[in-house]
């Protein structure tokens, strides 16, 4: 089998994240990864804030804590986005008229 540090890279190549479970080593399709919630991406990399926190006397605890924020406001962004997109194309705001549909832009 490859080395850990081989594995990873090649995952990567193929479009896939590799992380570690109680099991060991796995990889899954990173669109599939991003896809689930802020709360499954933070789980699965074992970084949610509870986590982190538990990791105090290590410095790497913040930036740890940071990307934790950073990946929910992402997630956050990406479904406002998706929302808008959504409200665009159904009340066909092309024109620039405002619609009347009650979703703030």
């Amino acid at each position: 089998m490859l080395d850990r540090k081989e594995y990873i890279l090649e995952a990567r190549k193929a479009g896939k994240i590799v992380v570690m479970t109680f099991d060991g080593l796995a990889s899954m399709d990173i669109k599939d990864f991003v896809d689930q919630p802020a709360d499954g991406i933070l789980y699965d990399l074992n970084r949610l804030e509870e986590t982190t926190l538990t990791f105090i006397d290590d410095i790497k605890w913040v930036n740890d804590f940071a990307v934790a924020l950073t990946i929910r406001e992402l997630k956050s962004e990406i479904t406002r986005l998706g929302n808008y997109a959504q409200h665009r194309i159904g009340c066909e705001f092309f024109d620039g008229k405002p619609c009347d549909c009650g979703l703030e832009e």
